[in-house]
Parts: C-alpha cells; structure tokens; sequence
C-alpha cells in the first residue's frame, strides 16, 4: 500500500500540507475529497482553508477560525490528521448573486491571510512542507509558497479539456479571445464549427465555447483571468493534478503534457473517498429522500439537480416541471430556494402533480442518491463535479448546462463519451428555449428508449474504468504515486 511505502514521509518528517480552497461546493468536495485520500492512504497531515464571507463565521466548521500562535511554554495536544481552519473576506459575493470579477478579485487578495494561518502552523510541531491549491486559487497560494519556499501543486476541478482549451487561448495563435466573445452572439448559430483543428479537443461548435453570463455578462473578464491563472500555473507550480481517469481524456492529457511547463496527472476521481464526516453543502441535506429511494424499483428514478449557482426563469421553471409531471417518470428534484428568483410553483405543487410520482427536495446527499440502485438518470447542469459522480456510478446524464465549463462538458458527455443524452432546444436571438414538450421527449428517451438504454451501457462501461483507477495497480494510484515521489525528492 502507498501508505506503507511512503507514510507521508519527506526528510524523515511527515508531509503537512496546506489545501487551499475556492469558495464553491464544485470546488470544495473534490479538494476535501483528495486531501482527504492523502490522508488516509499517504500518511499526510492536512490543514483545510476554507474561504467564506466574513458574515458565515457562525457557519464555518468546528474547528474553524484563523490559528493563533500558541505560548511557548504551554504544551500543545497533537495536531489532528486533517483540520479545517477559516480565512474570511466581507468583500465576497452571495453564490447567486455571483459577480465573478468581485470573486476572483477577493480570492486574489487572500495572500496575507492565507501566509498568517502557514506562519501560525510552523509554529506547531508539523510545519508545512506544500501547498495544495485549487486552480482558482493558485494568484495568492504560489505567491505564498514562491515567499516560504514550499512547493505548490495545482488541483485542477475541471475538466482537463476545459483546461486545454484554457491553454489555447492563452496561445491567442489558433483560436483567440474575439472568436470566444463572438461565439454566442445572436448573429452566430451555435451549431456552426468554432475550431475543428485543435489537438486533443473534438470538433467544437459555437454552442460548447464556455461563456460567463450569470447575473451578468461577464465572459471576457473571466476568460482573461483564467488565462492569466493557467499561465502561473503553468510557469511555476510544481504539478497538476487533474480530476480525470485514464480512459476518458486521454488524448487530451497527452496535449497538455505536450504543452505544459510542469508535471501533469490524471489521477482521479476522488468520489470513491466519501467523506461524509463533513458537510461542503450551502444549504442542509435533506437526507429524507433517501427512505423514499429505498421503495422505487432499481433504475425507476430520474434525479435532477442544477448544481448551486445556476438559476432559472420564471418559464424555464414551469416548462421543466410541466416535462417533468408529462414524462410519466418517478423523479428526485433539487428545488434550491434560490433556484427562481420569484416564482409562481411550489414543491408542494410538483408533488401534487405528480400523483405520488415525485419527491422535491431542497438539497440532496448527491453521491448518495446517484449510488442508489433506484436511480436510473440524473438531468444535470454538467458541472465537472456532478459529472464524474454520475460517471463514477455509472448514471446517464440528460444535459442542460448553464455556463462556463458546462458547456464543454455537455459535448463530451453526449459526443465523446456518448453517456448522457441532449435537449433539442430552440434558438431564441442570443439564448435558447426549451419547450415542455421538449423535455418530455427528452426524458422518456433517457429513461425508456433505446438511446437511453445504450448511454446507460456506456455510462457502466465508464463506471468501472474508474472503480479499477484506484485499484493498487490502477492509473490512478499509480500517477498519483509517481507524484508523491517527485513531491518527496523536491
């Protein structure tokens, strides 16, 4: 076992590594879920920054708030394998009202905080030998390590596609920030070929370029600060590690070895290490629906969630329940409170309805539903996070993605992979309109047809090239391994 081989040893000490954190449960679950495995397979001690808005002190975890040093004379307890410790900014944005610029720019200024909580650390008895950053985070945590002489590895939550094409716009030769911002305007049809000539990504139409329209239209300034992020990743983290198994990104690894300036690792997914000790959800777990999946037939159930940051219109609401209650189909629903700004339905509504069909719920235990034998598809938003848990347990996607990398991924579930079906929307100046109809059709086809019974073969086939990943022989474990060793020699 590596933890036998290794036991987080570098020096004769053991490794204790900083994770820092983006604010979003995208981002949270895979880092915990990650740092979590360094722990109990590698022999790793782990302290878990958690960034938060100042006024969600009283929400943080347990063992939240910022380490003080402790007086040299009083004895310390042991410091736990993985602690989680709290930064704060009241500058950040709510997830819903999310103005990506107020975000990235409040993240990009935690340095001083983030080097306080390391100073405080390497005044214990485990000083800290690396930092483990997410993408998002890598401005102020390779500034950090750059002034403690740390290493800092790079933990990329997207795709590693999302990732190449971040490569290739930072390039500016063959595709450029014009043809991104150009890609979704209302003269453009999104079926039209955007780049059909970049190596390791598939053909690419308008439609799967990721834009930024959230509150706001904010996709040039995003695409500018995730080139400016790849770039520093790229010139001086000390590796990569991507959320993707072998088998699935392949040829897109090979280009961004090919072309990166550090070590690259697909050694994911990280779903098979649970860690239901703690809770990364913005709202609270309605762990109600599980009794419920327990009485619907295996593969009867059609889960849906939009993740936590998408929302929909008032119509967008309506035409997919409307689809839905149509459908005829046993359904889970992950109605987020903030989901529709003003809305006429209710829960109760939906359940009514459906004629004891359905089961809405706020929040769900996501990894828990899409483990569940009854669950037979998820119609997702296509966040990576929400699709390596469907791939990992082997469900079919019916995709409906909001924004940014999303739309990437939708292709590839779809194209690439062929694990998950797609709406047939129609063109409505610069957005799209999904029609109940539509969504009937769509979710009839996942769930009784033949497309959907051929995804659902694919989706099994997926399903075990990531169980074996992590096997002691799998590619997981292995990159993983290879790693840690060139962590250990630096």
């Amino acid at each position: 076992m590596a933890s036998q081989e290794h036991q987080g040893k570098s020096g004769g000490r053991q490794h204790h590594a900083v994770a820092v954190s983006f604010p979003t449960s995208g981002h949270l679950n895979p880092l915990i879920r990650f740092c979590k495995l360094l722990v109990k397979d590698h022999g790793f001690a782990v302290t878990f920054v958690d960034v938060r808005r100042a006024s969600e002190g009283s929400a943080a975890p347990p063992q939240a708030g910022m380490l003080r040093s402790p007086p040299s004379h009083v004895p310390q307890p042991p410091v736990p394998s993985f602690r989680r410790v709290q930064i704060s900014s009241n500058a950040m944005p709510k997830a819903c009202d999310l103005s990506f610029r107020s975000l990235f720019e409040t993240t990009a200024s935690l340095g001083p905080e983030l080097e306080d909580v390391i100073l405080s650390i390497n005044h214990e008895d485990r000083p800290v030998t690396c930092l483990i950053a997410d993408f998002n985070m890598i401005v102020p945590a390779q500034d950090v390590a750059d002034r403690l002489g740390v290493p800092c590895v790079v933990l990329c939550t997207c795709s590693a596609s999302m990732l190449l094409l971040t490569h290739y716009l930072s390039q500016g030769d063959v595709v450029c920030m014009d043809s991104v911002i150009c890609a979704h305007s209302s003269a453009k049809d999104g079926d039209d070929v955007f780049c059909r000539c970049l190596r390791g990504l598939p053909t690419l139409f308008n439609k799967d370029i990721p834009h930024f329209r959230h509150v706001e239209d904010e996709t040039r300034h995003v695409w500018e600060l995730l080139i400016q992020l790849w770039k520093i990743c790229d010139g001086k983290a000390h590796s990569i590690v991507i959320n993707t198994i072998e088998g699935l990104e392949d040829c897109t690894c090979a280009a961004l070895t090919d072309s990166s300036g550090v070590p690259v690792y697909d050694a994911g997914f990280w779903v098979d290490h649970p860690c239901n000790d703690i809770s990364t959800s913005p709202w609270k777990e309605d762990e109600g629906c599980m009794p419920w999946l327990e009485q619907q037939p295996i593969c009867s159930v059609l889960y849906i969630s939009f993740g936590s940051i998408a929302l929909l219109s008032q119509k967008e609401l309506e035409a997919f329940a409307e689809g839905i209650i149509s459908s005829q189909q046993r359904f889970l629903w992950v109605l987020r409170p903030d989901l529709v700004k003003e809305t006429r339905y209710s829960a109760k509504d939906v359940v009514e309805k459906s004629r004891g069909r359905g089961l809405v719920v706020e929040w769900a235990p996501q990894l828990q539903v899409l483990a569940h034998p009854s669950v037979g598809g998820f119609l997702t938003h296509c966040g990576w996070n929400s699709t390596t848990e469907a791939i990992a347990n082997g469900v079919p996607m019916l995709c409906w993605p909001y924004f940014g990398d999303q739309l990437l991924n939708a292709r590839c579930i779809v194209d690439e992979w062929k694990v998950g079906l797609a709406f047939h929307a129609e063109k409505k100046d610069s957005s799209v309109e999904l029609k109940s109809g539509e969504i009937e059709r769509a979710i009839r086809s996942l769930m009784e047809g033949n497309e959907g019974r051929t995804v659902r073969e694919n989706a099994q086939k997926l399903k075990e090239k990531s169980s074996r990943s992590f096997h002691p022989d799998g590619s997981s474990h292995m990159k993983l391994r290879s790693l840690l060793e060139r962590l250990y020699t630096k």
